[in-house]
């Protein structure tokens, strides 16, 4: 029983830092998505290079 319950706190563990880790991975792919619309936005009537957008 006491084996039982430490598999399940390590799994509960396990289960947070791996939602941690992928919400982590969400918000920086989204937080560069909304810099690369916000410099679009910035720059679009400039004459800038087209890797920039």
């Amino acid at each position: 029983m006491n084996l039982l319950r430490y598999l399940a706190l390590n799994l509960t563990l396990i289960i947070t830092i791996s939602c941690s880790w992928i919400l982590q991975v969400v918000y920086r792919a989204l937080t560069e998505l909304m810099m690369r619309i916000i410099l679009r936005f910035i720059f679009c009537d400039q004459q800038y290079p087209r890797y920039w957008l």
